[in-house]
């Protein structure tokens, strides 16, 4: 429902580790929430006001983008060349992208889908190759 794009192996990995001992595969949720929200922020902070937070930094999110940053050289040609000509396209045509993908962000997380992302750009007339 939330859209994230697992691989197979990525989802049964996640799923082992938080897995019940119950017979019946059961997802301990709570210890998967708990999880989650501590990469924001530091737990039970609302009892110690004071408590430090620690930064998010590059060292602390490389896992999560390893596999944007296991790119081969050519991939990363082929994103600096279709980059190259998004950013001709809004030089030349003089057009402001942040409205367009806001009116799609209703929650204001700063993230669109992809088909909404396409979808802007095609309205704008700014395209590239597949």
């Amino acid at each position: 429902m939330l859209n994230f794009n697992f691989t197979k192996e990525e989802f049964n990995q996640m799923a082992e580790k938080y897995r019940t001992n119950d017979p019946e595969f059961f997802i301990n949720y709570k210890a998967f929430c708990h999880s989650i929200n501590s990469a924001f922020t530091t737990y039970g902070i609302q009892k110690d006001p004071t408590a430090p937070v620690h930064p998010v930094t590059v060292d602390n999110t490389t896992l999560a983008r390893r596999k944007y940053l296991a790119m081969t050289q050519d991939e990363c040609d082929c994103i600096n060349k279709i980059l190259g000509e998004y950013r001709a396209a809004v030089v030349i045509k003089r057009i402001h992208l942040k409205p367009m993908f806001q009116d799609f962000d209703i929650t204001k997380n700063q993230h669109v889908t992809k088909h909404q992302f396409l979808r802007t750009l095609g309205q704008l007339g700014v395209t590239t190759d597949e």
